[in-house]
């Protein structure tokens, strides 16, 4: 595997083909201040590259390679860097690769070989723009998924605030209901007793030679 003004600063694409001159000429033609080119000549080694050295962009590669075919090799890029945009080549267009360009790999693009190098490069540009896409709404989906867990847990807790609220104003109206009746009863306590309480005679008054003394 080797590379062109490796950087961090720029995004990566990686060309994957088994012919030595292929990649040789992809080195010296394909070159952009808005991507770094990388180079493998195995879909295996390949696959390694966008496993260790992500994220990569746009893959570009070859269907006809030995141990894993094209097709086969951009279908575990999908699952190893989904938004990686996925270009296939292939001077062989049969039905079945057509299918599984479509069905597998979910192919971005279709360059045919013996490749058209501006053509190529064209796919490669349009393919940065499909991938910072990727990028932005896979961010957009992360940033509302956590909103809406966000706007979930607030909703629990205000729900469960709302609950203790409603078992509050419950509690207080028992409270108030009680005090209610606590004062009902004391002042009907008060009536009864002082209903039965037994009247003081008046002092009888006392005489004595005719004058009235108490």
């Amino acid at each position: 595997m080797s590379d062109k003004n490796d950087s961090a600063a720029v995004c990566k694409v990686l060309f994957v083909d088994d012919e030595a001159k292929m990649l040789d000429i992809a080195r010296k033609s394909l070159s952009s201040p808005n991507y770094v080119l990388l180079t493998c000549a195995s879909s295996l080694e390949a696959l390694e590259t966008v496993s260790n050295r992500g994220p990569i962009a746009v893959v570009v590669s070859d269907n006809r390679m030995p141990a894993m075919a094209g097709t086969e090799f951009l279908e575990k890029v999908k699952t190893v860097s989904p938004h990686t945009v996925r270009v296939l080549t292939t001077a062989y267009l049969e039905p079945q690769v057509m299918e599984d360009m479509v069905n597998k790999g979910e192919v971005f693009r279709f360059l045919k070989k013996p490749l058209d190098l501006q053509q190529a490069n064209q796919a490669i540009l349009e393919g940065l723009k499909q991938y910072k896409k990727n990028v932005e709404e896979s961010e957009k989906r992360s940033l509302l998924n956590k909103l809406s867990a966000r706007h979930i847990k607030l909703r629990s807790k205000s729900e469960e605030l709302s609950s203790k609220v409603s078992r509050l104003e419950k509690w207080v109206k028992i409270l108030s209901l009680t005090i209610v009746l606590l004062v009902f009863s004391f002042a009907a306590y008060e009536v009864v007793v002082n209903y039965w309480k037994p009247e003081k005679p008046a002092d009888e008054p006392r005489t004595v030679n005719g004058w009235i003394t108490r």
